[in-house]
């Protein structure tokens, strides 16, 4: 990366740690639900929580998301350590 930018710029890499729905560096959920912000370093991983989903013309119905030998498909966070 280096060798194909201006030594002037500045560059970051991430090695380690949660890759969830923030890796774009914006994720919002965690201010959203627990009023910690996740681009400030105090994210509250609302990635991993346990979720249910309801489908609107079926109130009060709670639909499980469910983990397989390959993760769960709905936020499916990764980690990383290089």
């Amino acid at each position: 990366i280096r060798a194909n930018t201006p030594q002037s710029l500045e560059l970051e890499a991430f090695v380690h740690g949660a890759m969830c729905v923030s890796y774009s560096g914006r994720c919002l959920l965690s201010h959203y639900l627990a009023n910690r912000d996740s681009n400030q370093g105090n994210c509250a991983h609302p990635c991993r929580w346990d979720y249910a989903l309801v489908e609107e013309k079926r109130p009060g119905e709670y639909l499980p998301v469910i983990e397989d030998e390959n993760g769960t498909y709905i936020m499916n966070s990764k980690d990383m350590c290089m």
